[in-house]
């Protein structure tokens, strides 16, 4: 198990603090805070350390790197809605499969590929007319999520000279119309 502990010491010295204990992790500073945000081992914890830093929970090592991934990233997303007939949702997703396996090697924090399901809310605009589906046609919702938009830019430079995905970019690999696709960037503004 690890604990996530938070002091108001600078970096510097709760990394000095953590190193003398010898069984720091993680640290990061969080600046809207004022705090430095750290992940200790709790079977590292001494009694000196116990004297510089309170417990705030105890969570499992993959829980805590994600909580201090959560806290400290700025995040930026690419958002997609695809118009695509119904008869090639299945090719697609196979080609989406390699796709989002190549922008996870090249870095993303997530990428998602969703079909639409209930598309029909009355008195709102529908996905199914914001992308202009014509009869037989579904709808695709992906996003891919970054650090920022300076890693955006890197991973997405890495992906579009990847030789697998040059090669699935080939002109009639496409199971859509790419100049139909809604696409853009979009900075995150509450996370969860």
């Amino acid at each position: 198990m690890y604990c996530i502990v938070e002091t108001a010491k600078p970096l510097a010295q709760t990394a000095t603090d953590i190193d003398a204990g010898g069984e720091g992790l993680i640290y990061r500073h969080v600046p809207e805070h004022g705090t430095t945000l750290c992940l200790l081992t709790v079977v590292g914890f001494c009694k000196p350390m116990m004297r510089n830093f309170s417990c705030n929970m105890q969570v499992s090592q993959s829980t805590a790197i994600s909580l201090c991934r959560r806290i400290n990233m700025e995040k930026y997303v690419d958002g997609f809605v695809i118009p695509i007939s119904k008869e090639k949702v299945i090719e697609y997703r196979l080609k989406a499969e390699k796709a989002g396996a190549i922008w996870m090697e090249h870095g993303a924090l997530a990428y998602w590929e969703c079909l639409g399901d209930d598309l029909d809310t009355e008195g709102l605009i529908s996905f199914k007319n914001a992308a202009k589906t014509k009869s037989g046609e579904a709808v695709i919702f992906s996003w891919i999520v970054y650090e920022s938009r300076e890693h955006r830019d890197r991973v997405n430079t890495a992906v579009m000279a990847d030789p697998r995905f040059v090669e699935m970019m080939e002109p009639g690999f496409q199971p859509f119309d790419c100049k139909r696709m809604i696409y853009g960037g979009f900075k995150k503004l509450v996370e969860f």
